[in-house]
């Protein structure tokens, strides 16, 4: 008897992977029924299939292919699963990415052919221009946030808090360029573009929130002009070039559009904080705002906090929003913190009498109604706050944005 007759008949795979023509570097990811990886594989120069011999049963196979996969941090067999992160390798410059999922069920004794139409997994931007820019301007860049910083071997993108940045370079004649396309994941979401002037030592920027997400296998070109008086105007147009169909955004920037910062001002609103992570920005109103304060009621304790914060709901409705709040962002009382933080600055909200006496302003902690002042001890701001009430206390409301 031959003892090779009771053998199991060997499966063949062989697959070739298409998509774009420079995709020459790749890595075929095997994962068997139990989800196992029990092959990585790599393409032959000499073979337009990548072939491989495996026991009959169902596979699923992950593709990552590039041009070359050095800018890339790949997933090791150990440890590999189809959620395992592809990410951009340390001090490397992001490349071309395509992937492609695929499952397969091998007979036994087979040979299983698999063409795999592979799909990019990056976006582009082509070039980036700047014109009209001052004389003392020492660097200009452009970022474009939140992008993610991973993608999964199943495709899904992960790690949504990171940013592409382009570095451009003076061309003479107050235009800087970039000098190369710059490849990223897409952003999450409605991209926001920064734009930094580096002027004698201290950054100006201007921010703007694209109407559309910046999707893979498109690119997207900026373009801008700088104006002293209006600020920057951005035309940028994003298409697919040879890569997928076409569209095309077009947005505007201008003095409005610089990042905000806790302490200054912003669209002309003092900034009590800001969150450059989450793009939430607080404003103080720019005024005291008017109210008419609850009357005594006979036979009780007196008026109550919803007394008073029922006075306050028709004039905070009434008060004029931030250009960019939206229909339901509204103005509120501010909280412990944000009242130790406007009150005492005298720059920007309010100024001592000569009696070294500083304004009173509401608050709202915990459901409770206080008010709160910012006295001058030793030179120091000092704050103190209570809950009596007092019509001579001010109104001062806030509101939360998203920039």
């Amino acid at each position: 008897m031959n003892p090779e007759s009771d053998l199991t008949p060997a499966s063949q795979l062989r697959i070739q992977t298409r998509g774009d023509a420079n995709a020459l570097d790749g890595r075929l990811y095997l994962f068997d029924g139990d989800g196992t990886c029990v092959q990585i594989l790599s393409p032959d120069e000499d073979d337009e299939y990548i072939s491989s011999t495996l026991s009959a049963g169902t596979y699923d196979i992950y593709a990552v292919a590039g041009p070359c996969l050095t800018p890339f941090s790949l997933p090791v067999q150990g440890n590999a699963s189809p959620e395992s992160k592809v990410t951009q390798a340390e001090g490397q410059a992001m490349g071309d990415l395509l992937m492609k999922q695929h499952q397969i069920r091998l007979d036994e004794g087979k040979t299983q052919y698999v063409d795999l139409q592979l799909e990019r997994k990056v976006f582009k931007i082509s070039s980036v221009s700047i014109t009209s820019v001052p004389e003392n301007v020492d660097q200009v860049t452009v970022a474009v946030s939140p992008v993610y910083q991973a993608v999964q071997l199943n495709g899904t993108y992960a790690d949504p808090d990171g940013s592409c940045s382009v570095s451009l370079t003076d061309a003479g004649e107050g235009s800087w360029q970039s000098a190369s396309e710059t490849l990223c994941f897409p952003s999450k979401g409605k991209p926001v573009i920064t734009i930094t002037f580096r002027q004698n030592g201290e950054d100006k920027t201007f921010v703007y929130t694209g109407s559309e997400s910046f999707t893979a296998n498109h690119s997207v070109a900026i373009k801008g002009t700088y104006n002293a008086t209006q600020g920057v105007t951005i035309r940028a147009s994003l298409t697919s070039e040879a890569w997928g169909s076409s569209k095309e955004i077009d947005f505007d920037f201008n003095d409005y559009n610089t990042l905000p910062e806790a302490g200054k001002t912003y669209c002309g609103y003092y900034v009590v904080s800001a969150d450059a992570s989450t793009h939430k920005v607080v404003l103080l109103s720019k005024n005291n705002v008017n109210y008419t304060a609850p009357a005594e009621r006979a036979g009780d304790n007196g008026t109550t906090d919803a007394d008073w914060l029922n006075s306050f709901v028709t004039p905070m409705a009434n008060l004029a929003k931030p250009y960019l709040a939206t229909e339901t962002d509204n103005w509120r009382l501010p909280t412990l913190e944000e009242c130790k933080n406007f009150s005492k600055n005298t720059d920007y909200v309010m100024s001592y009498d000569e009696n070294n006496k500083s304004p009173y302003y509401f608050f709202l902690e915990s459901n409770i109604l206080y008010w709160g002042m910012t006295k001058m001890v030793n030179n120091e701001p000092q704050f103190n706050y209570n809950t009596p009430y007092s019509k001579a206390v001010f109104l001062r409301p806030v509101i939360d944005i998203t920039y």
